[in-house]
């Protein structure tokens, strides 16, 4: 469920957003992907294709992500993300900047998401001003203490898919392909990430005990138990790597 708030006070940056999502994640191996195939076939034979209607054709997005955080990483370690979402192509003129609180983890996540518009300029002072909704919500709730920075960014191609069950539950599914750096602009890519996502935003009983049956089926399915790890996580993870190959060398 997500709402859109209008724009309050002198803060230009245009509409805000306020939703849930309950999300089940599976990583995968790079040698799992044949892009030749197509990728959007790529749930072909699974329980999102079979017990699912289609609402449209796989959609493919492509986007960065500069995921910021506090000196002491407290928002990444605790499972949460605060990021800056950049489009590409005839979007790149719109940004996002976006809070995913985790409130719980069980069989998925549940999570809360604020999201307010930017413009590319607007960026460099919006992510310390307490005004814009992710920010304030973050310090409100003492999820980070002190300056904000960017830490890492991951640049992602998602082929998104959208379904609806029999009982007219919506279905959103992916499989998202993640390059990740760090943000200094002229590094190099130093680390790859592939995940298939499943979520819902109803957080209507029916929805989630269909949510549960779907991923149980796509454990199965993909062979592996849920990932447990946010991509602000590995994205992190990456760019701490990279800086100790670097001081060491």
């Amino acid at each position: 469920m997500t709402n859109t708030i209008p724009p309050t006070g002198p803060a230009p940056g245009g509409l805000s957003t306020v939703g849930v999502e309950h999300e089940c994640k599976w990583e995968l191996a790079g040698d799992e992907l044949h892009e030749a195939d197509g990728l959007d076939r790529f749930f072909e034979g699974s329980v999102l294709s079979t017990a699912l209607t289609p609402l449209r054709r796989p959609l493919t997005f492509v986007s960065s992500t500069v995921y910021i955080d506090d000196a002491a990483r407290s928002l990444t370690r605790a499972g949460h993300t605060l990021g800056v979402v950049v489009n590409v192509a005839s979007a790149s003129h719109v940004c996002w900047l976006t809070l995913k609180q985790a409130v719980r983890r069980h069989a998925w996540r549940d999570g809360l998401e604020l999201a307010e518009r930017l413009t590319p300029a607007e960026v460099p002072q919006a992510i310390n001003d307490e005004a814009r909704l992710p920010v304030g919500h973050a310090r409100r709730c003492r999820l980070v203490d002190g300056p904000l920075a960017p830490v890492a960014v991951a640049t992602q191609r998602r082929v998104k898919s959208l379904a609806r069950s029999a009982d007219g539950v919506e279905v959103a599914y992916s499989l998202d392909l993640v390059t990740f750096r760090s943000p200094d602009a002229h590094c190099p890519p130093i680390g790859t990430y592939s995940c298939v996502e499943v979520e819902v935003n109803s957080s209507a009983p029916h929805a989630l005990r269909l949510l549960g049956e779907l991923a149980d089926s796509m454990d199965q399915w993909l062979g592996r138990p849920r990932a447990r790890l946010t991509k602000a996580q590995h994205a992190l993870a990456a760019v701490e790597r990279h800086t100790l190959m670097e001081t060491a060398a």
